[in-house]
């Protein structure tokens, strides 16, 4: 199923949140160990927020089409109690006591949070080839690199490691610029005016993000219209 059919079953009580979340998760513990493609794996959390999805399908309650998607964020988001490495040894300690304004965005939309995904150390290069927390690898060729920075984003879209079948699964709420080429993902086109970014540790990342042509709006529109909605929606 793709994102809008997992929604609308989500809707009608043939599957779960919770089984959802539990799909992905033994995916990433079944091919991650190669890819590399996650930093941290937030498994207990990601099974609660999942029963408190299927707990507001239950009671009627819809905060929208995210609600009960497993998601992954790129590590560059804050994530409250939960540490933010931006891929450094820098970081490697890091805790926000704030999540990010996405990631804010994101649970606010109920979406489940699976972890945090791999990336170029900083954001501040092409292959994500990490010193620190492992070399992402390409999927389909595990010899070769998975572009970045976004590189974990990229390796956990093609891969479905939240798993959808169509490319709507990717939403591993990551900037995807330069990762869209390796996969043939069509990239998110960030904008700093309409995306907030507080809580986003690499700023320049973003700059990179706006250079993204306009030929892929259109593309772009009926897939993620909704998404930007909630990343850029001021509630």
């Amino acid at each position: 199923m793709n994102l809008q059919q997992a929604g609308q079953a989500l809707r009608a009580r043939t599957v779960s949140s919770v089984e959802l979340t539990r799909d992905s998760l033994q995916r990433i513990t079944q091919v991650d160990s190669k890819l590399k493609a996650f930093i941290t794996v937030m498994a207990e959390s990601a099974e609660a927020q999942a029963r408190e999805a299927d707990a507001r399908f239950a009671a009627g309650t819809d905060l929208g089409p995210l609600q009960g998607i497993p998601v992954a964020v790129k590590d560059v988001f804050c994530t409250a109690g939960v540490r933010t490495t931006c891929g450094s040894k820098l970081f490697a300690d890091y805790v926000p006591e704030q999540d990010s304004a996405v990631v804010e965005r994101l649970r606010s939309a109920g979406a489940v949070l699976l972890g945090k995904t791999n990336m170029h150390e900083l954001a501040y290069g092409v292959t994500s080839s990490n010193p620190h927390y492992g070399a992402v690898r390409n999927p389909w060729d595990c010899d070769r690199v998975a572009g970045g920075s976004s590189g974990g984003s990229g390796s956990a879209v093609a891969r479905a490691l939240p798993s959808f079948s169509e490319i709507e699964r990717a939403i591993a709420a990551s900037v995807v610029t330069w990762p869209d080429a390796p996969w043939s993902i069509p990239p998110w086109p960030g904008s700093i005016m309409m995306v907030p970014s507080t809580g986003f540790c690499c700023a320049h990342a973003l700059f990179a993000a706006n250079m993204k042509i306009l030929a892929t709006k259109k593309l772009l529109k009926q897939r993620y219209n909704f998404f930007l909605f909630i990343y850029s929606s001021r509630i």
